[in-house]
């Protein structure tokens, strides 16, 4: 196969740690053996996308986490295997995450998450998807409170278990700094 098509050979060739960015976006053929090798293979990454890899599994997910530190943009957008724990051990080795895409995941994001997320990233974080993550309620928007994030971007489209009340809240926390929202709370 030519060297523009990501294999696993070629992935495996292109992984060290001087990689810096890393799109897997919907590369399902690249299986789950081979990805929870990435963390230890290129712990400096800065930039990573597994948007839309429903397959990847929780272990796997940890297992590259446990590696990575510097992250600072990450799209797991539609990641159905990642679970809480994976994503609150993702959140505590990269403090200094400025984008997290977790619209869809379902299963990873939940009001610990969110708490996790206000305790470890209010000093960096810049945009917040968590779209369609029904897990979420008032209770996650409260860990915010009293919190000045730096948020330019936010999304929280159909995430049923939140109030208007909650988000106004919510909202509070960026008041100085929010550009773009994107929400709506009936879907």
């Amino acid at each position: 196969m030519p060297k523009t098509i990501i294999n696993e050979e070629n992935l495996r060739a292109y992984l060290s740690p001087e990689t810096l960015r890393l799109n897997l976006e919907n590369h399902y053929w690249i299986k789950n053996n081979m990805i929870d090798k990435i963390g230890h293979q290129a712990p400096n990454l800065v930039v990573l996308s597994f948007r839309r890899m429903k397959f990847i599994t929780n272990p796997v997910f940890a297992q590259v986490f446990r590696y990575m530190k510097d992250l600072k943009r990450i799209d797991l957008t539609d990641c159905d295997g990642l679970l809480n724990t994976a994503c609150n051990l993702l959140i505590d080795n990269n403090k200094t995450l400025t984008h997290l895409q977790l619209s869809g995941c379902n299963n990873a994001v939940d009001d610990s998450v969110m708490a996790n997320i206000a305790k470890c990233l209010c000093e960096t974080l810049e945009l917040l998807d968590v779209s369609y993550c029904k897990k979420i309620t008032d209770e996650g928007l409260a860990a915010f409170t009293d919190k000045t994030v730096p948020l330019d971007s936010l999304m929280i489209n159909g995430c049923n278990g939140i109030s208007g009340p909650g988000v106004k809240q919510f909202l509070h926390s960026f008041k100085d700094t929010l550009i773009d929202f994107e929400a709506s709370l009936n879907d």
